[in-house]
């Protein structure tokens, strides 16, 4: 841990940081506060502290030729950011502050949807011809995080906040999880034109997949829009739905015909 430090101004450099909880930094800090001057500035540097941000990647990928004029790929990544006293300040000391990490498996599945950030990807090129390249990629991304309290202990401590000074003492709140899965699908096709037309020329289409995962609040608001009885019932027509999406995850996208949409919906559900 270390103690904030006040704004000092050394060999005119304005500093604000952590003075580690050491007697030497301790002492520095004394003395900047009577003389800016009193310490060279590169032994300043070393007394404060960093505010323990660190940003753990990892990542693998597998190329493997299948079979002539054809590349496929696999990647996996790993991505986290770990801070251990976000949004620490005069008013939030150490105990009140967030503690910015992966989201736990205690959420959802650890590599899918919680863990750091899972990326799962796979791609296939197949060359036609010398002129003409398929392309299909897969990718799922498990986004998440949670500022969550500093320490687990503090899950059950009551914050207490002073009026008066804005000051919070003993714990805090957290914020999230945040889990905001996205997958997608894409099968792209090139084909190359040199020489022709006086330049040359690439012919490029497509389709995307890439339904959307939204919040149970949004849910709701996109099921209002076609529920017709919350005009006259609103309350009862709230909580039905406020049932539904509770239940369910809530996938936004563009839908097929209606019977074949429900024709899928029951088909998955049973």
């Amino acid at each position: 841990m270390a103690e904030c430090a006040e704004p000092q101004t050394v060999d005119g450099l304005h500093i604000v940081g952590l003075y580690l909880p050491t007697a030497e930094c301790q002492t520095m800090k004394a003395a900047l506060a009577a003389d800016p001057l009193a310490y060279p500035i590169k032994d300043v540097w070393k007394c404060l502290g960093t505010d323990g941000t660190e940003l753990n990647n990892y990542n693998w990928k597998i190329n493997w030729a299948l079979f002539k004029d054809n590349r496929f790929s696999f990647q996996n990544t790993w991505a986290e950011k770990f801070k251990n006293a976000r949004d620490a300040s005069d008013t939030r000391p150490i105990e009140t502050t967030y503690r910015q990490r992966a989201v736990s498996s205690d959420f959802g599945t650890f590599g899918w949807l919680t863990g750091p950030s899972p990326v799962w990807k796979a791609s296939d090129q197949h060359i036609i011809s010398d002129r003409w390249l398929v392309d299909a990629v897969w990718a799922h991304v498990g986004n998440n995080f949670i500022l969550d309290f500093n320490q687990d202990e503090l899950n059950d401590v009551q914050p207490r906040y002073e009026y008066t000074t804005g000051v919070w003492s003993r714990s805090y709140t957290r914020a999230g999880p945040y889990i905001r899965p996205t997958n997608s699908f894409d099968l792209t096709t090139s084909y190359f034109l040199p020489g022709a037309l006086g330049g040359d020329h690439q012919l490029k289409a497509g389709v995307r997949w890439r339904p959307r995962h939204v919040t149970a609040g949004k849910g709701v608001m996109a099921l209002l829009e076609n529920t017709v009885p919350a005009r006259r019932r609103p309350k009862a027509s709230l909580a039905a739905l406020r049932q539904v999406v509770a239940a369910a995850p809530v996938i936004r996208g563009a839908r097929g015909e209606a019977r074949e949409m429900a024709e899928t919906l029951l088909a998955r559900v049973e």
